[in-house]
């Protein structure tokens, strides 16, 4: 038996249910490696039984229940004169704040030949005319 069939097979041993007993037994025997293996998936499951599970109250659920079906509270905030004036103060000043448009550049491609013979675009900016 190999050690990665071995350690295919630790929990199948673990539960009991392992066929070829006789070969793991040999294989645990010869390999520390496997033996160590098996001896910590034993530690740790001994770790894990011994562990304490909370259990929730006995009255859990009748508590959850009553939380649920009672109406909760619904908090209002009066709004005053003062509240009002702070949001149309608000708007007022998003209104006045608000940029002003500017004028919308068109770009335009222009060929233009240096010297060498080379050909380059350049870019010319213009205000485009509106149609509005």
């Amino acid at each position: 038996m190999s050690c990665e069939s071995f350690r295919d097979r630790v929990f199948d041993f673990l539960e009991g249910s392992l066929a070829d007993r006789a070969g793991f037994d040999a294989h645990r025997a010869a390999c520390p490696r496997c033996a160590d293996v098996l001896r910590g998936i034993r530690e740790n499951e001994k770790i894990l039984r011994a562990a304490r599970v909370p259990s929730a109250p006995a009255d859990l659920w009748a508590r959850i229940a009553t939380a649920v079906a009672r109406p909760a509270p619904v908090r209002r905030f009066p709004l005053g004169p003062w509240a009002a004036a702070a949001v149309l103060l608000l708007g007022l000043v998003a209104l006045v704040a608000r940029p002003a448009a500017r004028p919308a550049l068109e770009v335009t491609f222009v060929e233009a030949r240096e010297a060498g013979g080379l050909a380059a675009f350049v870019p010319r900016y213009e205000p485009a005319e509106r149609n509005e």
